[in-house]
């Protein structure tokens, strides 16, 4: 009862301070209109190459979204993206390896080479550097959405916050801002492709330099020892991560993503992950294949 009443002091001391600070940083960065019913938001999961036939097939009607290097695809030119979100700092820092530089350039360059309006997603970090890269073509608008995320103790506090937009999610991978964003616009039914979540299966420790690390693969990348090297050496500054820090990043993942399932059906909208192999088990699936 005392531990309770100490996190509600602790939760309403805390919503004042986002409060004001929501106020603070006001800005235009999600007033643009959003006109149809449905949004698919593909992202990074190698399951996304199970699932391209029944996207292709759904296309149609619907406002798509893609994420990261999703333009070195063949299935850019393809599916014509709506909206590309941009969540990693690897697409504006300079403290990055080669690889990951020559990545940034390569999908920077297809983008600009698109010849349909496309609207890109970015935190306010990065938009500074992806309005310059892009200022060229004549189809691309940025937008940069303000973080004010605030971890509280209480869950009905936590998410009143987020209702009412007081705070944001902590945006700590792609599909966190993408799903965000279509809640915060209202988009009523919203489909996640590509969203398997499994970072945490790769985690190991190497046992002759003791190092922490991670293989996350995505559907684009075909080399797997490649995809482990470019990870956990994609920074070139700061200390490596340590398995506990690895493992609350993937926890954070997980909570963010519960938090904006329970947001959405708070603002009754349908969210659905039609992805072929996920373990998100905080969001429903399609009733069937076929859906």
């Amino acid at each position: 009862m005392i531990s309770n009443f100490f996190n509600l002091i602790h939760d309403i001391g805390f919503l004042v301070l986002a409060s004001i600070k929501a106020i603070l940083i006001q800005s235009k960065d999600l007033k643009i209109s959003i006109t149809k019913e449905r949004a698919m938001v593909l992202l990074n999961g190698p399951s996304l190459q199970l699932d391209i036939l029944t996207i292709l097939n759904r296309r149609a009607g619907a406002d798509l979204y893609c994420v990261n290097a999703f333009a070195l695809t063949e299935y850019f030119i393809k599916l014509k993206p709506d909206f590309y979100v941009f969540a990693d700092p690897m697409y504006w820092v300079d403290d990055i390896n080669e690889d990951m530089k020559e990545n940034r350039k390569n999908t920077i360059s297809v983008l600009l080479d698109a010849n349909w309006p496309i609207t890109v997603i970015c935190p306010m970090s990065g938009l500074s550097f992806l309005t310059n890269a892009f200022s060229e073509s004549p189809y691309i608008k940025i937008i940069g959405v303000n973080r004010n995320e605030c971890q509280f103790k209480i869950h009905g506090v936590q998410m009143f916050a987020l209702k009412y937009g007081l705070t944001t999610p902590n945006f700590i991978n792609v599909a966190i801002l993408a799903l965000w964003w279509c809640i915060v616009k209202k988009i009523p039914n919203i489909e996640l492709y590509g969203a398997d979540f499994s970072a945490h299966l790769e985690l190991k420790v190497d046992q002759n330099t003791g190092e922490a690390s991670t293989g996350t693969k995505h559907f684009y990348e075909t080399n797997k020892t490649n995809a482990m090297k470019k990870h956990h050496l994609k920074y070139t500054k700061g200390p490596r991560r340590k398995m506990h820090e690895r493992f609350f990043q993937v926890w954070q993942s997980f909570y963010q993503m519960y938090l904006l399932s329970e947001l959405s059906k708070s603002k009754n909208l349908s969210l659905v992950n039609f992805s072929s192999n996920t373990n998100l088990d905080t969001i429903k699936r399609p009733e069937s294949p076929s859906n």
